[in-house]
């Protein structure tokens, strides 16, 4: 089985995770796991999908 890792980065320090409604909108379209984290330099956002 061959996946793919999608990392979405903001190199903005301080900024909260808003919306999380993207991450089950994510789901829906077939990802097999996905989520958010914040940290000093930035807020992430990723998603594994099966290709």
């Amino acid at each position: 089985m061959t996946r793919a890792l999608i990392v979405a980065l903001s190199h903005r320090p301080g900024l909260a995770v808003a919306d999380t409604a993207v991450l089950a909108e994510l789901t829906s379209l077939g990802a097999v796991s996905c989520g958010t984290d914040t940290a000093e330099d930035g807020r992430r956002m990723w998603a594994v999908l099966d290709l």
